[in-house]
């Protein structure tokens, strides 16, 4: 979930300007991290597997989200015990964490979703869409738990950290 903080800029400039009020993208984006977002970069650029984005979710248009991409349209998506690995390769991703040193699996919680946490897919990513991840994987709301994103909703790719509690973060390029 993002908090704009300033409509102006969003319909005059095309940036939008955000604050971070939950952890699911640490230790990339920190909590009361306040972030600007360029509107227009997706019409430059193609989306790529890697990209931080800023997006309607889909469950409530009405709130943004940040996430990472992790796999783009026809690609196979699947999470084995946290591994991700797209088209049966392993990715190597050194922004994520896991908090939980617990694996959960379909056959422990057979009462519940928790197992998609951990272990997803296959699935392929259909036309249209992207599948995103959280970096904070063990604390994160993401395609895992409410599907594929459409890439439609997306709004624009955070740049730069303007303000943060810890100020050597200030001006830092998100990455």
């Amino acid at each position: 979930l993002l908090i704009p903080t300033n409509i102006f800029t969003e319909k005059i400039l095309g940036f939008g300007t955000y604050k971070i009020p939950t952890g699911s993208m640490e230790p990339t984006l920190s909590i009361k991290d306040y972030l600007i977002s360029d509107l227009t970069y997706f019409r430059k650029n193609e989306l790529q597997r890697g990209d931080l984005v800023v997006f309607q979710y889909p469950k409530d248009l009405s709130k943004d989200f940040l996430k990472r991409v992790i796999a783009k349209e026809g690609e196979k998506i699947e999470i084995k015990d946290k591994q991700v690995y797209i088209n049966d390769e392993p990715i190597t991703e050194d922004y994520k964490v896991h908090n939980d040193e617990r694996i959960y699996t379909r056959s422990e919680n057979q009462q519940n979703n928790d197992y998609l946490r951990d272990n997803f897919g296959p699935s392929i990513v259909p036309s249209g869409y992207c599948f995103v991840l959280g970096d904070n994987r063990d604390n994160s709301s993401d395609s895992r738990f409410w599907g594929f994103l459409p890439v439609k909703n997306i709004k624009g790719k955070p740049l730069y950290i303007y303000w943060a509690k810890d100020k050597k973060r200030i001006g830092k390029t998100i990455k």
